[in-house]
């Protein structure tokens, strides 16, 4: 059976070995480079950005050659990254909506556990640019850092070893929906905890959108919007929304109503849109 047009090509025990070389870069990478490096420079947030550069670009250099044969395509690759771009931002959205639901989910458990999640407190929130979050005090090189970061390397690292690499194969084993639903258990744990919700959701939709398409290069530019989103949202109080709770209440439904109607709204509506994407003319030869 000939491979789908998503496929990066390397063999079985290659792809095996990369996820978990990927895995203990990442984590390793968090709990000791970026602390050494932090420590040699004496500035934690360079120390931070450099390490996880290294270790994206580690990984992207072992999957150069099927990233850029992926990315060939002219103008029809424009308007597939032009439709992923759109289709972020109510995808970013919904990404913090679900945080909110995971919050409240878990808080119907052990409100103590969800307050620990977020930090939670009760404050009044203040929507406007946070420069603690958005580091705009920090400068230009900063910020191109982050964002090189956060918005190109993470993306294209991830899509290329999640959605490149396994998820074809586990797709030519077990199907699309076993397949989708494997992916996105190993693209969560990689996570934080208290992401694991709207992590899980967008990797299946995410997914779903590159058996649709059938093209890496579109997820890339999706996955980057939403990070983009997630930092501007945040820096802009919706990160000092979610927190701002009372512990005590985390439970009640009505203090997470609109996150609640968000999800219910756009979860299906984005859903049912994927499914009807159709491939692009030239996806069979991405």
């Amino acid at each position: 059976m000939a491979p789908p047009p998503w496929h990066l090509p390397m063999p079985r025990i290659s792809v095996i070995l990369l996820f978990l070389g990927f895995a203990a870069a990442l984590l390793g990478g968090e709990a000791f480079l970026q602390p050494l490096l932090a420590r040699a420079l004496g500035d934690a947030f360079l120390g931070e950005k450099l390490g996880a550069t290294a270790v994206y670009v580690a990984v992207l250099g072992l999957v150069a050659p099927g990233l850029v044969a992926a990315s060939r395509g002219g103008g029809q690759r424009l308007a597939g990254a032009a439709l992923a771009l759109l289709v972020g931002l109510p995808l970013g959205l919904l990404d913090f909506a679900l945080t909110g639901v995971e919050v409240w989910g878990l808080a119907q458990v052990s409100p103590t556990q969800a307050a620990r999640l977020w930090d939670f407190a009760e404050a009044p929130v203040r929507w406007g640019p946070d420069n603690s979050i958005l580091g705009l005090q920090a400068g230009p090189l900063r910020i191109a850092l982050f964002l090189l970061v956060q918005v190109v390397l993470g993306p294209a690292t991830e899509e290329a070893v999640f959605r490149g690499l396994i998820f074809p194969r586990l797709h030519a084993r077990f199907g699309l929906g076993l397949a989708n639903l494997l992916t996105a258990c190993l693209f969560t744990v990689l996570h934080p905890v208290n992401q694991y919700l709207s992590t899980c959701v967008f990797s299946l939709l995410t997914t779903l959108w590159l058996a649709r398409r059938g093209r890496l290069t579109e997820v890339i530019v999706l996955h980057g919007t939403v990070n983009l989103l997630l930092w501007l949202g945040t820096g802009l109080g919706a990160g000092a929304y979610l927190k701002s709770r009372d512990p005590a209440t985390l439970a009640a439904v009505a203090s997470w109503g609109p996150m609640v109607l968000i999800v219910v709204l756009l979860l299906p509506a984005l859903w049912l849109l994927i499914t009807r994407l159709r491939p692009p003319v030239a996806a069979a030869t991405a």
